[in-house]
């Protein structure tokens, strides 16, 4: 199967790749069974069926996303064209299939984007009636860890909205120090100030910030 899309520029993309599974209606529900799509930049598979004959139609169904971002990020625009490592979602739908509750588990491994270090990444969440509930986000590197969880009304009737989050480093100043190292992902920003090009670097020597 070929599939065309644009990306932010209008440049036509591409994607290429096999799909299988069965198809089925049983007289009253469609089911999809073992369906994957298997492509360069990643594979999904899904299970699911659709209740056409309920009022309203209900929907119940799994699926599995992987993606190997340093090929897919071509189709997310010039902001990530650096992307790359790898991430799965686990992703279950259920309900009416004009309001269903969705609940996903992701992680990424590896995440890379420019210079910055790698990222390991986990995250659980669950939509129902206009509401996202973040049970949690973890975010490891070695600048630090980062940790969030929350919840986020879409509409006024489900309530408020509340983040809470824990930063273990968090580096927001600079110093007109060159970093001289090998590591990948060093600081390269110059500042030519007073007539002086200088490397910017975080270089105050703390072990933690908050």
């Amino acid at each position: 199967v070929t599939n065309h899309a644009q990306s932010e520029q209008g440049t036509p993309q591409t994607l290429r790749g096999q799909i299988y599974g069965r198809l089925g209606f049983d007289g009253s529900k469609l089911v999809v069974e073992a369906m994957r799509l298997d492509a360069q930049e990643g594979r999904i598979g899904a299970d699911a069926s659709i209740d056409l004959m309920a009022d309203p139609i209900r929907i119940d169904a799994q699926s599995r996303l992987e993606l190997d971002l340093a090929r897919a990020n071509r189709f997310a625009g010039p902001a990530l064209a650096s992307l790359s490592g790898s991430a799965t979602a686990n992703i279950t739908i259920s309900g009416t299939i004009a309001d269903p509750a969705v609940r996903a588990v992701v992680d990424g491994r590896s995440l890379r984007l420019r210079s910055s270090p790698e990222i390991q990444l986990s995250a659980e969440g669950s939509y129902a009636r206009g509401r996202v509930e973040i049970t949690k986000v973890n975010a490891h590197s070695d600048l630090g860890d980062a940790v969030a969880s929350g919840t986020l009304a879409l509409n006024e009737s489900a309530g408020p909205s509340r983040l809470s989050t824990e930063i273990a480093r968090a580096d927001i100043d600079a110093l007109p120090v060159t970093e001289d190292t090998d590591l990948p992902f060093k600081s390269t920003i110059r500042s030519k100030e007073q007539g002086q090009d200088d490397g910017v670097a975080h270089a105050c020597g703390h072990d933690i910030h908050t």
